[in-house]
């Protein structure tokens, strides 16, 4: 437990939030053969 004095010095951070699919928040333009930062959630669970 942190002291007041703690506290007051440096505070709480938030907590970072870590997903479970990196790879589908990312897209891919394969005509420019770059990522982009669109998001897909479309694609979780299909093999193809």
């Amino acid at each position: 437990m942190p002291t007041f004095n703690q506290l007051v010095r440096q505070g709480r951070c938030d907590k970072v939030y870590k997903s479970k699919s990196p790879v589908l928040q990312k897209g891919f333009n394969s005509l420019n053969n770059e990522q982009t930062d669109q998001r897909a959630p479309q694609r979780r669970g299909v093999c193809t």
